[in-house]
């Protein structure tokens, strides 16, 4: 037993070692799940042309494993092999059962007469861990207005989640007209149910799925329809993967009037970078079947930009709180509109920068908002 040469060798889970006398070896996988079942064999192979007796084979299992159900915490597996006959193998299988997320370290030993053999492995136990947020384009929209609906959803665990299932409901008020990407779609119970299938969400991968609801009037037999107008109606969203439940609630509420007016924002260049201008375009339209009075519009400008100019309009700029307010609108009949231009230019790196503007005429006596983000890098 002497002058032993010892390989260390890992493939695939594999770990190997060969001498003149013994080959050692224990096959396993080197990545489980939480909740896996963990298979391994241990194989002693007889090398030499006479008997090795009194074998003794432990495998030391640590903390976050168990072993039927019964063993936790960190205990060792124990085999003994009488004789072992020339060109002879035993083998050893058994099954782990994993408890928890981490890194461990697994130590086969083989004890022969006074000698020791060693085989250390290592196990990574990962296990996805997913963050739903469900956002809103507009918290308050009218009758046969449009609203986009965004559900993002991020694996920030350490391991990929399989099969993951999304369900999005909407309430009363909101009617599906389009999704990204195309989803399952099943009317019950009056709700627009949106159902996904996400074969596989890696580590730190978000996914974005995006729902386009209008709001919609409700017939007036349906129970409860007073209040779908006068409360929050609520799209909901329920994911499901790897036996785990998550879930995310956002609010719209739905004012039973059709709107008047349709106030939109946008963009001229996005993303942009320290120094350079952009141009956010607003534009009202009178979206009614009668003339509407008195508009006022403000627009509120990011934090990060300054303002330079507006073309096309009158206005007033307040520096204090970086406001532009523009002259009141008499009158717009019934399909008519009016665009405003603002150049800013981005004077701080600071993420995205948010830009808002605000409607408001004689025959709706709260504000309409409406709102652009600008991405600036360096």
């Amino acid at each position: 037993m002497s002058n032993i040469k010892v390989i260390f060798i890992f493939i695939m889970g594999c770990c190997v070692f060969a001498n003149s006398e013994l080959d050692i070896q224990i096959k396993t996988t080197s990545k489980a799940y939480v909740n896996d079942q963990v298979d391994c064999v241990i194989s002693v192979s007889n090398n030499t042309n006479h008997v090795i007796k009194n074998i003794i084979v432990k495998h030391q299992v640590p903390a976050g494993f168990t072993y039927r159900g019964q063993k936790t915490g960190q205990f060792a597996l124990k085999w003994r092999i009488t004789s072992l006959q020339p060109k002879a193998s035993k083998q050893f299988i058994f099954s782990l059962h994993t408890l928890s997320e981490g890194i461990f370290a697994m130590l086969t030993q083989v004890f022969v007469v006074d000698k020791l053999y060693e085989i250390r492995s290592t196990i990574n136990v990962v296990v996805p861990k997913l963050i739903v947020e469900v956002t809103a384009s507009s918290k308050y929209i009218f009758v046969g207005q449009q609203v986009v609906l965004k559900i993002k959803i991020n694996n920030i665990g350490s391991g990929s989640a399989y099969n993951v299932n999304v369900l999005g409901v909407l309430d009363e008020a909101l009617k599906c007209i389009n999704s990204k990407p195309k989803s399952v779609k099943s009317q019950q119970d009056l709700l627009d149910n949106l159902q996904w299938k996400i074969p596989e969400i890696a580590s730190d991968q978000e996914i974005v799925l995006e729902v386009i609801a209008r709001g919609v009037g409700i017939d007036q037999s349906f129970p409860f329809s007073d209040k779908v107008y006068n409360g929050r109606n609520a799209y909901r969203v329920v994911v499901k993967a790897s036996d785990k439940e998550y879930s995310d609630t956002c609010h719209v509420q739905v004012d039973g009037q059709k709107m008047y007016m349709h106030i939109s924002t946008y963009d001229m260049a996005d993303p942009v970078r320290l120094n350079q201008e952009t141009v956010y375009v607003t534009m009202v339209r009178n979206e009614g079947t009668t003339i509407t009075t008195n508009i006022i519009v403000n627009s509120n400008l990011p934090k990060q930009m300054e303002f330079v100019s507006v073309k096309g309009s009158h206005y007033i700029y307040n520096k204090n709180i970086h406001q532009v307010k523009f002259a009141k609108i008499e009158s717009l009949q019934p399909g008519e509109k009016v665009i405003y231009k603002i150049i800013c230019r981005v004077i701080k790196e600071e993420g995205t920068a948010k830009y808002s503007a605000y409607l408001r005429h004689d025959q709706f006596n709260r504000y309409i908002l409406d709102e652009e983000g600008t991405s600036i890098y360096k």
